[in-house]
């Protein structure tokens, strides 16, 4: 199992949005993008076949011994 911290939304770099344009044209217009729309916990499991359970932890829930529970019997159901 392996948990990390992933946002909603990731905006293109500069790298990313590069496109090839007439050396005569204008460059082109790009929107300002906001930073994200939050973050979730991404929980992973996974064995030597590949990923097994995935699960979003969101804003405001928490992070305590009943939510651990639930994502086992979520990750037994899986196995079956």
């Amino acid at each position: 199992m392996d948990e990390c911290w992933v946002y909603l939304y990731n905006p293109e770099t500069k790298e990313m949005s590069k496109e090839w344009k007439h050396p005569s044209s204008p460059p082109p217009k790009k929107a300002k993008v906001q930073k994200s729309a939050g973050k979730v916990m991404l929980s992973v499991f996974w064995d030597s076949r590949g990923v097994i359970l995935t699960n979003y932890l969101l804003k405001g829930e928490t992070l305590n011994s009943d939510y651990y529970c639930n994502l086992l019997e979520k990750l037994r159901d899986a196995l079956k």
